[in-house]
């Protein structure tokens, strides 16, 4: 437990470091933390998925999931809420991109094509599961208010993270997915959501946050309650794939919290969703910020 909080301070302390790193470079400070971020939390997924019979494309998947960032951050075309066109242009072609680069790459493999199926599927993956929302996270840097949207979605998914562990050891009875997570509880994830209500809520007026508190309390605590539920969405989503892959965590790089991938599990789900709430309350409120 001591490890686990110095490490928890540490990475406290490193965010506050990239707070003023941020305001420096002007935003593309968190672009290229997150490219990576991304970059580790993929190789980490890779080598779980190796431990089955899958051989993902490693240097491809994780050279795309890097550049993704950059280039949903660079385009003009996506300054807040995505219409129909934006989102084919821009989502799915580099996506299509990757799936016939990692084609080309399997027609070269000489344990041939029918198991290749397999392999480009957990890349593909990856990188829709990893590097997209981390984008969508860097993407919320240039809303109006954009740090302190950045700031609220980490403390409102921290917070789910927080209050559904205390919760669930103090309270918990009820099992919420036995297979995929035996630990966690129904009353554990209660207590997260209730938690991440009460952070945004705290968050959002001590920060004044007008993005939120411009809409009132309700919306301040139902964007706690989305993103916590979302959070936890996003834990059990990594909890499913270690236990089908039989691995306890993701990696070793950070003591008593396992890998990056293990980290920042719950952004991958809260992210997008946090996204696109506050896109909407931002252009509701004219507030809609580009970059």
């Amino acid at each position: 437990m001591r490890t686990r909080i110095v490490f928890g301070v540490l990475i406290v302390l490193a965010l506050v470091a990239m707070f003023w790193m941020d305001l420096y470079w002007g935003g593309y400070f968190i672009c290229v933390v997150a490219m990576v971020v991304t970059g580790v939390a993929l190789r980490e997924l890779f080598a779980m998925a190796q431990k089955t019979e899958l051989r993902p494309f490693t240097p491809t998947g994780i050279a795309f999931g890097a550049a993704l960032l950059p280039y949903y951050l660079w385009s003009d075309a996506l300054p807040g809420l995505l219409g129909p066109q934006a989102f084919v242009a821009l989502i799915m072609a580099p996506l299509l991109g990757l799936i016939v680069v990692l084609m080309g790459q399997a027609s070269t493999r000489r344990e041939g094509l029918a198991p290749q199926l397999k392999n480009i599927a957990v890349t593909t993956f990856g990188v829709l599961y990893v590097a997209l929302p981390m984008a969508f996270l860097v993407r919320t840097r240039f809303l109006d208010e954009g740090w302190d949207l950045v700031m609220l979605v980490i403390g409102v998914t921290k917070g789910s993270d927080v209050g559904a562990y205390f919760t669930g050891v103090i309270f918990g009875r009820h099992s919420l997915a036995p297979r995929i997570s035996p630990n966690k509880t129904v009353e554990g994830a209660i207590g997260g959501v209730a938690a991440s209500a009460r952070v945004s809520r705290v968050m959002a007026y001590g920060m004044n946050i007008h993005t939120l508190i411009d809409r009132g309390i309700l919306a301040t605590i139902s964007f706690g309650i989305v993103v916590g539920v979302a959070s936890q969405a996003g834990d059990l989503t990594e909890s499913l794939i270690k236990r089908a892959t039989n691995t306890k965590d993701s990696g070793t790089m950070l003591p008593s919290f396992g890998g990056v991938l293990d980290l920042i599990d719950s952004f991958l789900i809260a992210a997008p969703v946090a996204y696109f709430v506050l896109a909407i309350f931002a252009k509701v409120t004219g507030q809609l910020g580009g970059k």
